[in-house]
């Protein structure tokens, strides 16, 4: 049968979904996805592999591979006319209620704008796509976005202290799940290169007074 990938809701539908072609094209896996957070019981859930944020005790009898750290940022849409983000909605999502304080701090600054709550991190990444205001998101959740011009990243990027991490039992032997592991720490690895890239880029267009964004 197919090999069955748990992962969080939404990193499953803006980073696995969309590249699981690749897996079937490149690797000729077959893969199911269940979309879920939080700890994880193999047996119960009836999955492989689970795709989590290192944010809770990992159980004895799981073996953890790293696959990224964790860096979130402000995005939003292009459409956007300049503005401080003291003046526009900062969009949050309840399952990271405390995103954008840790940001703040880490980053060393004070926005005051309104906070609009959402259910679900997906929808708060989605209303800033509709121009509704900033979220603050993974890179691992927009790296696309960006890229094509859909999502702009006003302020940097920021390592917050956590780490994606592949979970699986350890008494499994499963090649499925070592090309997947691998698969997904690549696609990670490149996403956190495109906002070096960036970050790069931007240091250049300053030096020369071209005036990118921070």
């Amino acid at each position: 049968g197919p090999l069955t990938i748990s992962c969080e809701p939404t990193l499953c539908l803006r980073l696995l979904i969309p590249a699981l072609g690749e897996l079937k094209r490149d690797y000729g896996l077959d893969v199911r996805v269940l979309a879920a957070g939080g700890p994880i019981d193999f047996g119960r859930d009836h999955c492989d592999l689970a795709i989590r944020r290192s944010d809770f005790a990992i159980p004895s009898g799981v073996t953890t591979r790293v696959l990224a750290r964790e860096w979130t940022g402000p995005v939003e849409s292009p459409a956007l006319e300049p503005h401080s983000l003291d003046e526009i909605p900062l969009l949050l999502s309840d399952t990271r209620p405390d995103a954008w304080r840790d940001w703040m701090a880490r980053a060393g600054v004070t926005f005051s704008g309104p906070l609009v709550r959402y259910e679900h991190f997906y929808l708060a990444v989605q209303a800033a796509e509709a121009g509704q205001g900033v979220a603050l998101a993974s890179v691992h959740m927009v790296a696309k976005e960006l890229a094509e011009g859909r999502l702009r990243a006003p302020h940097r990027f920021i390592e917050d202290g956590t780490e994606y991490v592949a979970l699986y039992p350890s008494s499994r032997d499963d090649e499925r799940i070592d090309i997947c592991v691998r698969w997904l720490t690549d696609i990670m690895a490149a996403n956190l290169a495109s906002i070096s890239a960036g970050a790069d880029q931007a240091q250049a267009g300053n030096s020369t007074g071209q005036g990118a964004p921070e």
